[in-house]
């Protein structure tokens, strides 16, 4: 699976792109730098809590926020 997303910064939302290997979730700033580029962030579904935080927001919670 993937797909384009909003992530909330401090300031404002900023736009990435998310692709799924398995169970690890891989972020990249967009869907060209998914090619040329290492991803942002790559995080580990096996340790990640997934929470619905309103209509149409999900909320990853990871071992940093816990």
């Amino acid at each position: 699976m993937e797909g384009r997303c909003e992530k909330k910064g401090k300031t404002q939302w900023a736009p990435r792109f998310l692709r799924i290997y398995g169970k690890r979730l891989f972020i990249f700033h967009d869907e060209d730098s998914e090619k040329k580029e290492y991803p942002l962030n790559i995080l580990d579904g096996a340790n990640m809590l997934v929470e619905r935080d309103g209509d149409c927001t999900l909320k990853m919670v990871t071992h940093r926020e816990v």
